[in-house]
């Protein structure tokens, strides 16, 4: 699995357990597909077509799950816990869908929108934590916005939340 799909879905990509009480304004495909967009645009890329042909249901239903509860462990200040979900995220995630999303240009176009070809998963992990210490009240505000949009179902700007975030974290 490529540090996007990873990265992205997770630490800026988070679900509570109480996804089943949030609003939905769609299935999770089409959620998801909004959250793609909304990373993508703040990426300065257009909106992705393709990639969300790799997940299926259960799939887009286990990204978003996931990507509330990471904001949700993020939000109450739990970096380790949600490390963890994301790694578990990555174990879930059928290979066949890893593996369509790796292939998929659009991952190799927002990899590059983002700088994110050059760093390992290791690093992107470090550049997180260091952002974390060191901007502490920024990021904890960014990721508090974040959950408060996801609970309120207002996925694409989840997704351009995650994106600025990320710029943040890479120094872009």
């Amino acid at each position: 699995m490529r540090a996007i799909s990873a990265l992205a879905l997770i630490v800026f990509v988070a679900s509570a357990s109480a996804m089943s009480f949030l609003p939905i304004l769609g299935d999770d495909k089409a959620n998801l597909q909004l959250v793609f967009n909304g990373f993508w645009e703040q990426g300065g890329l257009a909106d992705p077509k393709e990639l969300i042909t790799c997940f299926d249901d259960a799939s887009a239903t286990l990204s978003m799950n996931t990507l509330g509860n990471v904001l949700a462990q993020l939000a109450a200040n739990k970096i380790q816990q949600a490390i963890q979900t994301v790694q578990d995220y990555s174990n879930k995630l059928p290979d066949e869908v890893k593996k369509c999303a790796g292939d998929d240009p659009e991952t190799d176009q927002i990899q590059k929108a983002y700088g994110l070809d050059k760093y390992t998963p290791t690093q992107l992990q470090a550049k997180f934590l260091a952002y974390v210490t060191l901007h502490h009240a920024a990021y904890q505000s960014q990721i508090n916005t974040m959950n408060s949009q996801f609970q309120k179902g207002q996925y694409q700007a989840v997704g351009d939340g995650a994106g600025k975030l990320l710029k943040a974290v890479l120094g872009n």
